[in-house]
């Protein structure tokens, strides 16, 4: 059945072609300036935002640690990764999580700037009542009044 694999096939690749995952509100917790030293911590949050038809629910993100940070929630202890507690992120809205935490760690070839943690999605499930229920207002104009108006 074609049209199911393509169904299929358009929510296995949803996360990737209509979902925005950014790291905001970075800052670091245990001093001052810019740039972390080994050893310090650091706190940031996730935005996620649907540019699309699909209701997401239970959407849980993951953040992931590098060679130079490990991550963790705001509680429990730092590893490769954290992930959030589940939220639901309708069509074409955003969603921003609570803080995760991070530590930065010795690497070798760790000087200047690097990906020190990423986040995507981990799961979620999709729904289509956008699509199939919430249709108000949708579609061209049908009828229409054309009368002649006199011109002085």
């Amino acid at each position: 059945m074609p049209i199911i694999d393509d169904l299929r096939d358009a929510v296995n690749n949803y996360e990737t072609d209509n979902v925005k995952t950014e790291i905001v509100e970075y800052s670091i917790t245990g001093g001052g300036g810019s740039v972390l030293d080994v050893g310090e911590t650091f706190q940031f949050k996730v935005k996620v935002t649907n540019q699309n038809c699909l209701d997401m629910k239970s959407v849980r993100v993951q953040a992931n640690g590098t060679q130079y940070a490990d991550v963790a929630l705001m509680t429990g202890s730092f590893g490769s990764t954290a992930v959030s507690g589940a939220f639901n992120l309708d069509a074409l809205q955003n969603y921003t999580t609570g803080f995760f935490r991070g530590k930065a760690k010795k690497a070798t070839g760790a000087g200047g700037a690097k990906d020190i943690v990423t986040a995507g999605i981990a799961s979620w499930d999709a729904s289509l009542d956008h699509i199939l229920v919430d249709h108000s207002g949708a579609g061209e104009a049908e009828a229409k009044l054309n009368k002649e108006i006199r011109q002085d």
